[in-house]
């Protein structure tokens, strides 16, 4: 028996194991085996593997793969004919070696603008920035574990900022639409921010962004500026260690009592580039936006301050008793221009 092609790992099967792992044939067939001994479940894994892999493609045995094996492929350069390419499944990436490359592709799927199944073909289309990338089955049982897998790979795996579908930007999708939406519909609607949504709609929107927020479409028609901008801070109150951190936040809630500016927004300025990366461009995606907000503040009553005392507490997930988080982001908001170091506030790309 030739066995090639498609390899999966799981931890999850009904066997009694601890270390499992699936095998699937060009007759359909699918091949359980497991292990009480971890080491060895790794070395069968990739022994056998190396079986049928090609030599340019070895380098994916190096990876901690959930998946692994051979699937058709178009893309667009050539719609015409499928190639072959050589895929493993890496937490929320898929490592790639496409056909005539001798170069490692990773594809980071939380990034990806557009995820679907075309069930009539039985197409996994990836839409990329750039680029679309359509995967097809070689077996139908084989190619389901790898639509599952997929999907499940690219949504979101947790509460914290890192663990959400994300944007090229490493901007949490869900903060990019609601902060869209608002400067589309809502900078000069009085009180935003401030004012609360219909509670059972904002929690059908949180519900909606955390299912699969790349798939939610936000219209003025449909949706309230209020019920979004309470979404935006709901998602913030809830995230998982905060947009600061849970490590970080002492040091940045002690920076207002530093009394001469400059040495203030250098403070500012090192803590920032201490955040994790989706941290990082998140916060700055945020500030721009609430700058933006209280440059409107004739028209939508929201000044630095307002501002602050909402999303003092909301960002710090604190209960509001001081005004030190408030203090925090009131200064953000004001040295803008100086702790990001931007030219154009407004125009800036967050």
């Amino acid at each position: 028996m030739t066995i090639r092609l498609s390899l999966t790992i799981s931890l999850s099967l009904p066997l009694s194991y601890d270390h499992t792992f699936e095998l699937y044939s060009d007759s359909e067939r699918l091949y359980l085996f497991g292990t009480d001994d971890q080491d060895s479940h790794k070395e069968w894994v990739k022994s056998i593997t190396k079986m049928f892999i090609p030599s340019n493609a070895e380098a994916l045995l190096r990876l901690s793969f959930e998946r692994i094996g051979r699937l058709k492929y178009k893309d667009g350069l050539n719609l015409q004919s499928p190639r072959v390419g050589w895929f493993a499944l890496v937490g929320s990436s898929l490592h790639a070696y496409l056909e005539d490359s001798e170069e490692e592709e990773e594809i980071h799927l939380r990034k990806l603008q557009e995820l679907s199944i075309q069930q009539e073909n039985e197409v996994l289309v990836l839409v990329e920035r750039g680029r679309t990338l359509y995967i097809e089955g070689e077996r139908k049982l084989d190619f389901q574990g790898w639509c599952v897998g997929i999907q499940k790979a690219a949504g979101s795996a947790g509460d914290s900022l890192s663990q959400q579908q994300l944007t090229e930007a490493d901007i949490p999708v869900i903060v990019d639409r609601c902060i869209d939406y608002i400067t589309q519909c809502g900078l000069t609607s009085e009180g935003i921010y401030r004012k609360s949504g219909v509670n059972s709609r904002v929690a059908a929107l949180c519900e909606a962004f955390r299912r699969d927020a790349r798939n939610v479409r936000l219209k003025e028609e449909e949706h309230q500026v209020d019920d979004v901008s309470n979404t935006l801070k709901r998602f913030f109150r809830e995230s998982g260690e905060g947009l600061f951190t849970i490590q970080a936040a002492s040091a940045w809630l002690s920076t207002p009592v530093i009394p001469e500016e400059s040495k203030k927004i250098s403070q500012y300025q090192l803590l920032l580039s201490r955040l994790p990366r989706v941290n990082k461009a998140t916060l700055r995606a945020l500030v721009n936006h609430l700058y933006c907000v209280q440059r409107f503040a004739e028209l939508n009553q929201m000044n630095l301050h307002n501002l602050a005392i909402v999303f003092g507490p909301t960002l710090f997930q604190t209960d509001g008793k001081d005004y030190t988080a408030g203090r925090v982001v009131e200064e953000l908001i004001e040295h803008y221009t100086d702790v990001f170091e931007v030219r154009d506030a407004i125009n800036s790309n967050p």
